[in-house]
């Protein structure tokens, strides 16, 4: 019995596949938790699933799995590539290194900890991944611990809190799912997560110097960072660190700038039109990180270093496929329509339906990427009935994506590695701080999310 067949059936059908669902999400935690399955075969698997339960024919269910997963990956595929390339590139060369010391000496050494912070902001985006940021800056936190005289864990935690915010807020990182899947305007999602982001990172930084410079974090021996930097033979110029992220983010920008005040069909709009499109202005920032890698690295060496970052990309790509194959199957069972019946019949306000959402998927299974595909996909079908504008309805997600990083997140063990926390103070500081931020985040765009619908 489907959904569409009469309204009497749908609250029995409808209630029945609702519970089939939960069911299925509970199973897909243990899979990704217990038995450690990749996210790509747990929302597969449970996709499967959903589409055998709600009695669509097999031959159909694998149809809509590959028109789902085919259209998910379409747009997402390039930005996810190009800016893990970019990201390789960074490593690969040191600019990393080159992007904190600068914050560093800008700031002055007494602000050691806001240095590294910012650089943890800046470094997130173009990486792609939380782990990745962290641990490419982690040897020069360590360095400020030993040697600057600065708290352990107002360090760590300050370095996690830039690194959050950023990865979570602003595109084409975290936003990128949630705005390819609403639909979302990249110029607006990227202006509001830009905005939302400055105070996130400042409730993040007074966490870190107010609280976390309590706690008790033994010293042990770690990489200075002049034994960083050793592993770069020629470190790279500030302009060239910094050219391939500031580049693009600024024709993303100019683009949704001009796009409200030039003319349709002008010269000036119609270049940007192209050269500010997320696709093209992430192309031109591996052009531009090649270009000046070139300069001191063969051709085959960077070859090989886009080869890695294509590699990186991989796994983040096909979840992102599995996600959206998932999103149409609960597209074509009519579900959705009855999760938005049934939500708005309860009166939760509308705001809130994609931040629970998210942070509950966040807080079960531990991944921001995962509940970044998810979520959009479980939301998207009673947009329409939540009246949420689709540039909300992404940086919605991306708040509640924030929420309650713990031991089922690779990033929890990441920061209290480095920072040789035990689990405890682990929650203490890095779950707390996920959860402030992730809240701070929501009620930022509840408040101001209006003015970029």
């Amino acid at each position: 019995m489907g959904l569409y067949q009469g309204m009497n059936e749908i609250v029995l059908d409808g209630s029945i596949l609702l519970l089939a669902f939960a069911a299925l999400l509970v199973l897909m935690m243990l899979l990704l938790t217990k038995l450690k399955l990749h996210a790509f075969l747990a929302l597969l698997f449970v996709t499967i699933l959903l589409g055998l339960i709600s009695g669509l024919n097999p031959p159909d269910i694998i149809n809509y799995t590959i028109d789902g997963a085919g259209k998910a990956l379409g747009y997402v595929a390039f930005i996810v590539l190009f800016a893990t390339i970019i990201g390789e590139i960074l490593n690969k060369t040191g600019s990393a290194f080159v992007i904190s010391n600068s914050i560093k000496r800008l700031v002055g050494s007494s602000r050691g900890v806001l240095a590294i912070a910012l650089a943890g902001f800046l470094v997130a985006v173009p990486v792609f991944c939380n782990d990745t940021a962290f641990v490419m800056l982690a040897p020069i936190a360590q360095s400020l611990i030993l040697g600057g005289g600065f708290a352990g864990g107002t360090v760590m935690i300050a370095l996690a809190a830039g690194v959050l915010t950023s990865f979570n807020l602003i595109f084409p990182a975290g936003p990128l799912y949630a705005a390819t899947t609403f639909g979302a305007d990249v110029g607006k999602v990227l202006s509001l997560g830009l905005i939302v982001s400055v105070p996130v990172f400042a409730v993040g930084m007074v966490w870190a110097y107010r609280y976390c410079n309590r706690l008790e974090i033994s010293r042990k021996t770690s990489p200075t960072e002049e034994e960083a930097k050793q592993q770069h033979q020629h470190l790279p110029s500030i302009a060239s660190s910094y050219a391939p992220i500031i580049i693009p983010l600024g024709l993303i920008l100019l683009r949704s700038l001009f796009d409200g005040i030039l003319p349709q069909g002008s010269i000036t709009r119609t270049l940007f039109d192209l050269v500010g499109h997320p696709i093209i202005a992430l192309l031109m920032g591996i052009i531009i990180a090649l270009a000046f890698a070139s300069r001191k690295n063969s051709a085959d060496t960077l070859n090989e270093w886009v080869v890695d970052g294509v590699k990186r990309a991989s796994p983040i790509l096909v979840t992102v496929g599995a996600g959206g194959a998932l999103g149409k199957i609960l597209e074509v069972t009519g579900m959705g329509t009855y999760i938005g019946r049934l939500v708005l019949g309860y009166g939760i306000p509308s705001i809130l339906v994609p931040f629970i959402v998210a942070a509950a998927l966040k807080t079960a299974q531990g991944s921001s990427t995962v509940t970044m595909i998810t979520a959009p996909s479980i939301i998207y079908p009673i947009l329409p009935s939540l009246g949420l504008s689709p540039v909300v309805a992404t940086m919605v997600v991306c708040a509640g994506a924030m929420v309650c990083t713990n031991v089922n997140d690779s990033f929890f063990w990441v920061v209290t590695g480095f920072a040789d926390m035990d689990t405890k103070t682990g929650f203490k500081a890095l779950t707390a701080l996920s959860i402030i931020q992730g809240v701070v985040a929501f009620v930022l765009v509840a408040v101001i999310g209006t003015y970029f619908a």
